[in-house]
């Protein structure tokens, strides 16, 4: 199960980089973050760490979407590769999205982009595998 402070950490960052993106779309005049959780009693089949084996899992999907200047669709994948170097913006945000996805593989999830246009903005889903609370 993830950590509290590492969930506080993705969902913050992806806040700030949608905010930092929104401040540059200046066409828009709707200004948006919209924040969506989902919780799914078997959502995804993850590799367990206790037994090795594949199974069916509960998690929690995080969306996070924002109004900003949008991604281009032949960088949805690199958006996540680490920059080695620089210091725009861009390269920020690639750097912080290359860390939040080490962290959310690390407990067996995945951050992805769900659509994204130009100047409407993008749409991030987070999937983090979660133990069921037994009552």
């Amino acid at each position: 199960m993830a950590d509290r402070t590492d969930i506080y950490t993705i969902i913050a960052h992806l806040i700030k980089n949608a905010a930092e993106s929104i401040e540059k779309n200046a066409a828009l005049n709707a200004r948006e973050i919209r924040i969506e959780t989902v919780l799914n009693d078997s959502a995804i089949s993850v590799l367990s760490k206790d037994s090795g084996m594949v199974q069916k899992q509960a998690a929690i999907a995080v969306l996070v979407k924002d109004t900003g200047t949008g991604i281009p669709t032949e960088q949805w994948e690199s958006i996540f590769e680490q920059y080695l170097s620089g210091g725009t913006t861009a390269q920020r945000h690639r750097m912080s999205l290359s860390i939040l996805r080490k962290i959310i593989r690390y407990y067996y999830g995945d951050i992805s982009v769900v659509s994204s246009s130009p100047d409407l903005g993008t749409e991030f889903q987070v999937i983090i595998p979660c133990r069921q609370v037994q009552a």
